[in-house]
Order: structure tokens, then sequence, then C-alpha cells
């Protein structure tokens, strides 16, 4: 008990060391992806349902917290909440040194490869070292 599942990684994206760091919460993951080796702009990232012409239709909902409340920043939560397909509610930091898609498609994917990590046995017991 009192065991937060964590995970820290480093990798280059797009010539650029970019760092990762998600905690799993009950109801929530907080991640946090920086280029600057600092937290960024705070993104709440939300997941509903929306009924459309009888179908059901996954909509998420972005609000930017605290930092750069800009567009390309709602653009990239969202597209990291839908690449990890979690069932909770994210809390992302993003510091950036830029936005395209070539980058966020790539950080969503090092996201959900990082994510992977917490089947392992290391993040099921923490006592098995």
């Amino acid at each position: 008990s009192g065991f937060i599942p964590s995970s820290v990684a480093s990798v280059c994206i797009e010539g650029c060391d970019t760092d990762i760091s998600i905690m799993q919460f009950t109801d929530k993951l907080f991640i946090v992806v920086s280029q600057y080796k600092k937290l960024g702009t705070l993104v709440l990232v939300t997941k509903d349902v929306a009924n459309c012409d009888n179908t059901q239709k996954l909509v998420y909902t972005t609000k930017v917290l605290f930092g750069n409340d800009e567009a390309e920043v709602h653009a990239a939560a969202k597209h990291v909440a839908m690449t990890i397909k979690t069932s909770k509610t994210v809390l992302l930091s993003l510091a950036l040194k830029k936005f395209s898609p070539t980058i966020v498609r790539s950080i969503a994917a090092a996201v959900a490869s990082e994510l992977g990590t917490f089947n392992s046995p290391v993040h099921q017991n923490p006592c098995n070292t």
C-alpha cells in the first residue's frame, strides 16, 4: 500500500531528448512529456461517449489547467489520450520545443509503449527486486 506505479523513460524524438514520466493513480493517469527537464502546460483530458445516429462515439474533452491554452496543445493532448486508450482521466503535462503532427504521433506512441511496461512484474509487486 502507498506504492504509486510509475515509469520514467527518455527517448529521442526528431533529434530532441524527450523525457516521459507516467504515474498511475486509481482514477487518473499523470503523464509528463518534457523536452525542457521541467513541467509544461497542464491539460486535463476526460473521455465521454456521444450518442450519434444510434452509434456511440468517444469524445475527448480537454481543459488547460495551467500554461498555454493553444489549439496545438489541445490537439496533442487529445491525440495522446486517443492513442493510449485508457478509461482513466488523463492529466498531461506537455513541455515541447515545437509541435508538429510527426512529433505528436511519436510522443503518443512513446507514451503508449511506456504504459505497456506497467504489466511487467516490477510494477505488479514493488517488493520484487
